[in-house]
């Protein structure tokens, strides 16, 4: 394995659904070597949730170790490592879009998460989960007749990512439980070494198609966030899986249009078999359903000038102390 064992999840808002937690600790027990890290603008949020889950008491027991809990010091710690290797100008919008996309009445958690899980993988190294990720082929944990593996036993297995090899500086995993044999890709699974140039590319584009956003070119920053099929259609293009695709393609095949918005169903680029995380003929992973219900939008309660304002472009944003240069 070249790549650290360290598995990264994301998460910003409400406390975390139980059904997501049971995927970490199912990733974590199946992977006993590994250390999870649970990061977040306050990691209270797993902390309290891990606490209020009912599990067995062996798996309690696994729990007390190999967890850390990044809150978002540690978030702009990682920010901060990319400074030798992006113009800080990047970093900075990255930065404030992200910080952005966590506050105010059009946050985007998503898009939030679509920025953090690169520079996470960057600072650190490791492998990136979504928290809808769940195994193929793990062993019950949480049955009703608590019949769940003992500690020792679970010890005892070999850790399904403990074979990951990546030759290329990234490698993406397979969200439609299928062995890549579906046209569907995604980001919510990523492995990468830490400093990885890959990374740093992905991260190059992405601020490129922030800027696009910002410039005027697709409609701005305004209606992006205000407008829930814009908010997924450009979200695709500018941070998710177009993002991805269109990088592949032009790693492996003729460049796509690069600045037209791919649409949900266009998500169709498989990954080479050299950034693939599973090897030929392995299943890893389940289907990932990936709903896009941050697209949608509460009710809206004051005049939409005041809405508009939530721009991280602005540096005279209410934010901007958050959106510091260093």
């Amino acid at each position: 394995m070249n790549i650290p064992k360290k598995i990264h999840y994301f998460w910003a808002g409400n406390q975390i659904p139980k059904r997501f937690l049971r995927n970490i600790i199912d990733v974590k027990v199946e992977n006993p070597t590994f250390e999870v890290h649970l990061w977040g603008p306050k990691n209270g949020l797993f902390f309290n949730s891990i606490n209020s889950l009912e599990v067995d008491m062996d798996i309690k027991q696994l729990l007390k170790t190999g967890y850390r809990f990044h809150d978002y010091r540690d978030i702009e710690k990682a920010f901060f490592s990319l400074k030798n290797y992006m113009d800080k100008e990047k970093i900075w919008c990255l930065y404030s879009v992200y910080h952005r996309q966590l506050n105010g009445f059009y946050h985007n958690y998503a898009s939030a998460s679509d920025i953090a899980r690169l520079v996470i993988l960057f600072a650190q190294g490791g492998i990136y989960l979504d928290v809808d990720v769940q195994l193929a082929n793990s062993v019950p944990k949480f049955s009703s007749d608590n019949t769940s593996h003992k500690i020792d036993q679970l010890l005892e297995r070999k850790a399904i990512f403990g074979n990951i090899e990546i030759s290329e500086g990234i490698a993406f995993g397979d969200i439609t439980g299928s062995n890549w044999i579906q046209e569907n890709f995604g980001n919510a699974i990523i492995a990468a070494p830490a400093n990885s140039r890959r990374i740093i590319e992905l991260l190059i584009k992405m601020e490129n198609r922030l800027h696009i956003l910002h410039v005027g070119v697709l409609k701005g920053w305004e209606n992006w966030r205000k407008y829930p099929d814009l908010r997924v259609s450009e979200t695709v293009w500018a941070m998710g899986p177009g993002l991805y695709s269109d990088w592949i393609d032009l790693e492996e095949r003729a460049p796509s249009a690069a600045k037209r918005p791919r649409m949900e169903n266009e998500n169709t680029v498989i990954p080479p078999a050299h950034l693939r995380i599973e090897k030929e003929g392995e299943v890893m992973f389940s289907i990932v359903e990936a709903m896009a219900k941050w697209g949608n939008l509460p009710e809206r309660k004051e005049a939409i000038s005041f809405y508009t304002s939530e721009s991280p472009f602005n540096l005279k944003s209410s934010y901007k102390g958050l959106l510091r240069k260093k």
